[in-house]
């Protein structure tokens, strides 16, 4: 399969960029690596074969852009690019200079999408010393992009590439070793920073991650604590080859690299919500179920708030289940009818006074003699309208 073929190119990158703090959805993620998979760096001085010097337009066909992301059906795969798109140009990477200075630089020159015609973009030349001219680098480290591709979660695919960094000890070793802070795990696993309490991000971030690298990877990943008195300061991370597996052998599954499918009935607004679900982390089997328990607009809307808050997506499938827009929603129209009939109520009585006869006794016939018309323009503009309406009831 051509798609095996891609899984089994390596990409190449810096240490500092392995490191690098990134603000990239899972989506984007996989498009940068498919994008460096398309490179031939410049690795050493004698090197055999050719090698770029400049980056070059990649582009990703629109058939293979399913390929290799399983989408089926042409709104979807259109909405989950379009989507991401926007977000991906805007990827800066944290890069410190030499003389100090932590700077901020664009990942692409462009990247754009066409309907059905596909993905194109250039990577930035400020990019080619990391990414090109290996040469150069005092460090650097690569893999094969089949390591990350079976994976879902922005901070599975980021831990899985700093073991990979380590990856090269295998060839003396049975296990390889990482020791990482905390804070800097907080920096780099997730999209733009993680910022919550420890104890939260180890459940969200470090354990989901774990999981998902030892559910859809040949390795088997563990961590201990490094304390420091009797805090915890850091994790040490073991992580070897599962049993029946070793560096040559891998056993990827040839059905599918990643299970994402969906049936081409879905209307757009099925197709839009299953989009979201993915891009928070959440498979497609439990995204499908999600779709048949709880209507698209609610399932977005607890996937914003869920991503705003720095949900994982443990929580945001409770949050659907629980349907908390929907009540949320339920919440905000009893609201807005209490606020409306609140007003009603107020301008009825504004109007009844307006209206009050004079203290003294008057006949009819004086009753009709006088303009007992309402002057309505002395009153605020919101209620303008609501005492023309009633004036015509009396």
């Amino acid at each position: 399969m051509e798609n095996n073929k891609l899984m089994e190119k390596r990409v190449f990158m810096s240490n500092p960029l392995f490191e690098a703090k990134r603000r990239m959805s899972i989506f984007g993620e996989k498009i940068f690596k498919i994008g460096l998979a398309n490179i031939r760096p410049h690795i050493k001085d004698e090197q055999e074969g050719e090698y770029d010097t400049e980056f070059h337009e990649v582009i990703i066909p629109y058939n293979k852009l399913i390929e290799y992301f399983g989408y089926d059906a042409s709104t979807l795969i259109k909405n989950a690019v379009e989507d991401n798109v926007n977000e991906t140009i805007k990827s800066y990477l944290q890069r410190k200079t030499e003389d100090g200075w932590d700077d901020a630089v664009p990942l692409y020159a462009y990247i754009g999408y066409k309907k059905n015609v596909g993905l194109r973009f250039k990577f930035n030349s400020e990019w080619k010393k990391d990414l090109i001219e290996l040469v150069r680098q005092t460090n650097f480290s690569s893999y094969k992009l089949k390591e990350i591709f079976n994976l879902s979660l922005v901070h599975s695919v980021r831990l899985m590439e700093l073991m990979q960094m380590k990856a090269g000890h295998f060839k003396d070793h049975d296990e390889i070793y990482a020791d990482y802070s905390i804070d800097f795990l907080k920096n780099v696993l997730t999209k733009g920073g993680y910022e919550g309490r420890n104890d939260n991000f180890r459940r969200i971030v470090i354990n989901q991650a774990v999981n998902e690298i030892n559910a859809k990877t040949r390795y088997e990943l563990k961590y201990e604590n490094i304390k420091e008195g009797r805090k915890v300061i850091g994790y040490k991370f073991i992580m070897k080859f599962k049993e029946g597996y070793n560096d040559n052998d891998t056993k990827i599954d040839e059905n599918k690299v990643i299970d994402v499918k969906i049936e081409e009935e879905m209307d757009q607004e099925k197709q839009k919500a299953y989009t979201a679900l993915l891009n928070a982390g959440i498979n497609s089997p439990v995204a499908k179920k999600l779709l048949e328990i709880e209507e698209p607009k609610y399932i977005i809307k607890d996937v914003e708030k869920g991503i705003k808050e720095n949900a994982g997506p443990g929580a945001i499938v409770n949050n659907i289940k629980a349907g908390n827009a929907r009540e949320m929603e339920k919440k905000e129209k009893e609201k807005s009818k209490k606020i409306e009939e609140r007003t009603r109520l107020h301008h009825e009585i504004m109007w009844e006074e307006a209206r009050k006869p004079l203290e003294e006794d008057i006949t009819s016939e004086s009753k009709e003699e006088k303009d007992w018309s309402l002057d309505i323009t002395k009153y605020p503009e919101e209620i303008q309208e609501t005492l023309r309406k009633l004036e015509k009831n009396y």
